[in-house]
């Protein structure tokens, strides 16, 4: 068994980070039928889904459905993020009980005079804790 599967649910960023590759694609979003399908054909295969490849899922619409979709598969959700649209808490209404498929949230940036800064966000707890990256 895999533990865990990458899934690109959009390949839209605000962001243009110079560390980030860029995508000659055309910008799409899964839908959350798409997305159903994906986990349904994962199931069995992967306990954690990764919603990190190309683009910043907090900019899914949807999000909170394929949170749901994820929590009825019985999968856990984790997402690498760049961070700036964590102070949107009226856009996504978030679980924080145990019950909850989302895991962790990794936010990945590049500040000046540091390499790299990691956010975790545990869900039962929702502190953050940095971690800066040498």
């Amino acid at each position: 068994m895999l533990k865990k599967a990458y899934v690109e649910i959009t390949n839209r960023c605000n962001l243009a980070c110079s560390f980030c590759p860029k995508t000659k694609r055309e910008p799409r979003t899964m839908s959350a039928q798409e997305f159903g399908l994906v986990l349904s054909r994962l199931e069995g295969y992967v306990q954690y889904v990764y919603l990190h490849v190309m683009g910043e899922p907090l900019l899914h619409p949807e999000l909170t459905t394929l949170f749901a979709l994820a929590k009825a598969w019985d999968m856990k959700i984790c997402i690498t993020t760049n961070g700036t649209l964590l102070q949107i808490s009226t856009r996504h209404e978030w679980s924080c009980s145990s019950s909850s498929p989302l895991m962790l949230i990794m936010v990945k940036a590049k500040p000046p005079k540091k390499r790299e800064t990691l956010i975790r966000m545990p869900p039962t707890t929702w502190r953050l804790r940095l971690v800066s990256v040498r």
